[in-house]
């Protein structure tokens, strides 16, 4: 359990949409608390030995979600097929 006391699950019933629940209080809610994306960056950071604002220039076209740009583009074929 992060220090914050948030944890994320992932509801079976909404198309995996993500959750976070409080394991002190037992609040749940759909939104990211701060307190728990400020945690995450700062273990990505030490993961990766990099500086949390790279972290958060990385992460953030991938939290705007599906009507971003980044999502909407066709994929593409990295590897040839034969």
């Amino acid at each position: 359990m992060p220090a914050s006391g948030w944890a994320e699950f992932f509801s079976g019933g909404h198309g995996g949409r993500p959750y976070f629940v409080h394991a002190e209080t037992g609040a749940t809610q759909w939104a990211e608390p701060s307190s728990y994306r400020l945690e995450q960056e700062a273990i990505d950071a030490a993961v990766f030995g990099v500086d949390i604002e790279l972290v958060r220039g990385v992460m953030a076209p991938l939290r705007r979600g599906p009507e971003s740009q980044l999502c909407n583009r066709e994929p593409k074929i990295l590897i040839p097929t034969p």
